[in-house]
């Protein structure tokens, strides 16, 4: 028996997580449209169902996010594609594998998660990626030689998701038996022993719980064994390809042979040796009849690609973002010391392209752009997209220059985006919208990037304010505001305007704001959106 640490703050309640706004404020209307009953779910009612908002939509308008648990895997199956399966819970939001990412994942609609099992030296399954404790948690070394008497005093330690989930706010390693009991009855589980002497141990946990119907083995291929082994015990089949010799046609298309098409999926990797997957390779696996999914997806406009390329699975670890079931914020949620659904850097799951967090103490709700080395962008899906009725909106956020000055330091917003696609410092193929530009130098612009096949960036409004001198430390925080209107851009500095066009091009509802520049960090606060009319911006 493994005791748990039951002291305050060992253990967050969903209704903390919620109230925290963890999941992000859009997630409100939600809970006015019938959510309030999952509040109450953690962390003692595991037979409580959790409320989903009825008919919640999902990004492509088709087939909507369950509005009820399924009964089994052949139920779900049956509801048709596409099928969102949450990615470590919600791991790019909330702590990776901990019970918190797991429950906040079934009140963003997941009705199928992934989840990553270790066992320790004394047979004790525990939910970790990792084979070792040390990339994700306060412990350190290989999870099978220590003894699970090390999880008292263990937490899940990830400080990029924000000063919420440090000190006493660091959840506990979650035990595969809590989590087969808490979160098994509500959807369907995707279970992979990390640990290849964990396989037999976590099927039997699994059929102790009930839960043979409502579970695939998760398995990389060819991982011939443990197929004949879930075979035996009737359980799907999750197979995914990880690397650029797992999709090689020589390995791959005997295991694809092998998978049952009514039953088992094959998983690709949505990235390949630091590069995105050729469709090629996508479209052909789907030519073969096993329904495809991939991983990790973390953009709408991602999923929207492998949809098109015949895709029925997305296995995302920003579920309630990617499907579309919470609703777009107006402010961020900075102030809580955690981000919200849908705000995401360049590789989200990278401790090194994190966003960095001001001091609780002096700086509470001050977020830091600083990379080394390279620009640092942070896309503000959690308010995306912006869609007023009558076009017209307002972005507004403080901004600080936290290094003396230099021409290499800029903030750049880029706005009118048409989908949420990585924005970096230069104009990319089939990428469209605009960028205000402001350096301490006093360089000021409104720029258009015009996509196509050769990408091109003009200038719309170019001017000069307030220039601090090279290696000169910049005056502190300035309010920067964006007026978008059907007819204009107005680009306004502390209440003073400084840019202007009436360029109409775009209008996109997709926002990104970046450091460009390989040193000088840059923070950000109060962010907010407002529209004409909306009551909630006075609010913001």
């Amino acid at each position: 028996m493994v005791e748990r640490d039951e002291t305050p703050g060992s253990a967050v309640s969903r209704r903390a997580v919620l109230g925290l706004g963890v999941v992000g404020l859009g997630v409100v209307g939600a809970v006015g449209a019938g959510m309030s009953g999952a509040l109450d779910l953690w962390p003692g009612r595991a037979t409580a169902t959790p409320e989903i908002p009825d008919g919640a939509a999902n990004l492509t308008g088709g087939h909507p996010i369950a509005t009820k648990p399924p009964a089994s895997v052949a139920d779900w199956r049956a509801g048709g594609p596409p099928f969102y399966i949450a990615h470590r819970g919600a791991g790019i939001v909330l702590p990776e594998h901990s019970l918190e990412a797991y429950h906040a994942a079934l009140d963003w609609g997941a009705t199928c998660l992934e989840i990553s099992i270790g066992m320790t030296s004394d047979g004790v399954l525990i939910c970790l990626h990792d084979a070792t404790y040390d990339r994700t948690t306060t412990l350190t070394g290989p999870v099978a030689e220590q003894p699970s008497a090390v999880l008292a005093k263990g937490r899940i330690d990830i400080p990029r998701l924000g000063p919420r989930w440090q000190g006493d706010g660091r959840p506990q390693i979650p035990l595969l038996d809590d989590v087969l009991a808490q979160i098994g009855p509500h959807a369907i589980l995707c279970l992979e022993a990390k640990d290849d002497n964990a396989f037999k141990p976590m099927m039997k946990a699994a059929a102790a719980h009930g839960l043979n119907g409502r579970i695939y083995a998760k398995l990389h291929l060819p991982a011939t064994a443990r197929v004949a082994q879930a075979r035996a015990a009737k359980v799907p089949i999750f197979m995914y390809a990880g690397t650029a010799t797992d999709l090689a046609p020589a390995r791959l298309d005997p295991v694809l042979r092998d998978l049952d098409r009514a039953r088992d999926v094959i998983v690709l990797p949505a990235v390949v040796d630091n590069a995105p997957i050729d469709p090629r390779i996508v479209s052909r696996v789907v030519g073969r009849g096993v329904p495809v999914w991939m991983y990790p997806v973390m953009r709408r406009s991602e999923a929207l690609h492998f949809l098109s390329l015949g895709a029925q699975g997305l296995i995302t670890p920003d579920i309630g973002y990617v499907s579309s079931t919470t609703a777009s914020a107006q402010a961020d949620t900075w102030a809580k010391g955690a981000l919200a659904s849908g705000e995401l850097t360049r590789f989200p799951y990278s401790e090194k392209f994190g966003v960095r967090w001001g001091d609780p103490a002096t700086d509470a709700g001050v977020i830091r752009l600083d990379v080394p080395g390279e620009s640092s962008y942070l896309l503000l899906g959690q308010l995306c997209p912006v869609a007023p009725p009558d076009g017209s909106y307002q972005l507004e956020f403080d901004y600080r220059f936290d290094a003396p000055a230099t021409p290499e330091h800029a903030l750049t917003v880029a706005f009118g985006r048409a989908d949420d696609r990585y924005v970096g410092p230069t104009a990319e193929a089939g990428s469209t919208g605009y960028r205000v530009v402001l350096r301490p130098d006093g360089y000021a612009a409104l720029l258009a990037d015009d996509g196509g096949t050769t990408p091109t960036r003009r200038t719309l409004a170019q001017a000069s304010i307030e220039p601090t001198p090279v290696d000169v430390p910049v005056p502190g925080w300035k309010r920067l505001g964006i007026a978008v209107t059907p007819t204009s851009i107005s680009v306004s500095r502390a209440g003073v305007e400084v840019l202007k066009s009436t360029h109409t091009a775009y209008r996109g509802g997709y926002v990104h704001i970046g450091r460009d520049g390989r040193r000088g960090p840059i923070s950000l606060r109060r962010v907010r959106v407002t529209t004409p009319g909306d009551p909630r911006g006075a609010q913001a």
